[in-house]
């Protein structure tokens, strides 16, 4: 695939207001897209029954406080989550695991990457969000190519296992997670990224999000058009000409009234 300039006047703060530049919805080349809550339901995330199932994996849960280590894990997250919202930055499931494994002396033959993804397939319950087939249908039948774009401290190699479970794998070029790049939306860098896997202009993309502030305000800051997943019928604030959506049905008609 060709690539083309991806030079861009950003907006750092990624803030929706009257002074931010807001980019014109132009007809889309290319379409990246959110995950979790966008493209999947996130029904459950339960840490303690991925912990459980690597101590068990590795013949240690009769032989550790498993209560002593969810405490440890329970508020370790916490400590992540504050921190990495304030900074952008993420730490990887993997470190985490490191970290509880060497203080706790746990010990596997598993690698990282199989820890992770058994961690994962444990703690992690998805389904597609309703109607979301059908629209990626009329996206791949109009020849425009899509990438995902994902806050997420597991790997963008453990989050393809969700898409494949649930038979949409194939819709897409890419899965980015900010995991495996160490940032998080809405920091400016990773929809860059994003631009450039696609080979296309920031300007000529759109984003498709349920987060307005990680996915509205963070595209809209590098030029990009975005589209709102408004599944939860929340209150629109702050100026700017995103479109927005509530329903994946609806998707096909918004789309067609671009192209």
């Amino acid at each position: 695939m060709a690539r083309s300039d991806n030079s861009v006047e950003v907006n750092p703060g990624g803030k929706l207001g009257r002074d931010a530049p807001v980019p014109e919805m132009q007809r889309p080349k290319g379409i990246l897209l959110d995950l979790g809550n966008t493209l999947l339901a996130e029904l459950r995330f339960d840490p303690f029954a991925g912990t459980d199932r690597l101590l068990a994996l590795s013949g240690s849960l009769e032989r550790h406080d498993a209560g002593k280590i969810h405490d440890f894990i329970n508020q370790l997250y916490r400590d992540v989550k504050r921190e990495h919202e304030i900074s952008q930055l993420e730490w990887p499931t993997a470190l985490i695991q490191k970290v509880v494994y060497e203080i706790f002396g746990i010990r596997s033959t598993l690698n990282s990457k199989e820890l992770e993804r058994e961690f994962w397939a444990a703690s992690s319950r998805t389904c597609l969000e309703p109607g979301v087939k059908e629209a990626l249908d009329t996206v791949a039948h109009r020849g425009i190519p899509m990438g995902i774009l994902s806050n997420s401290a597991f790997s963008g190699e453990t989050l393809l296992t969700g898409l494949e479970k649930h038979g949409i794998s194939g819709y897409f070029e890419f899965l980015i997670s900010s995991s495996d790049y160490g940032i998080r939306k809405p920091h400016p860098a990773l929809f860059l990224v994003g631009a450039s896997k696609l080979g296309l202009p920031a300007e000529s993309i759109w984003f498709i999000g349920n987060s307005l502030h990680h996915d509205i305000e963070g595209a809209m800051g590098v030029g990009m058009g975005a589209v709102w997943y408004n599944r939860e019928g929340d209150p629109r604030y702050g100026e700017g000409p995103w479109l927005e959506s509530n329903d994946w049905y609806r998707f096909p008609a918004l789309l067609k009234e671009h192209l």
